[in-house]
């Protein structure tokens, strides 16, 4: 999970301070 969060985490979600819970399964859709 750490991996793919960091790794996979598109520079979008880093901005948006509600990305984060968005960012699990954004990273796989934006992938």
């Amino acid at each position: 999970m750490e991996r793919t969060s960091t790794a996979g985490q598109p520079p979008r979600s880093a901005s948006r301070p509600t990305g984060s819970a968005a960012s699990m399964a954004f990273p796989v859709c934006e992938a």
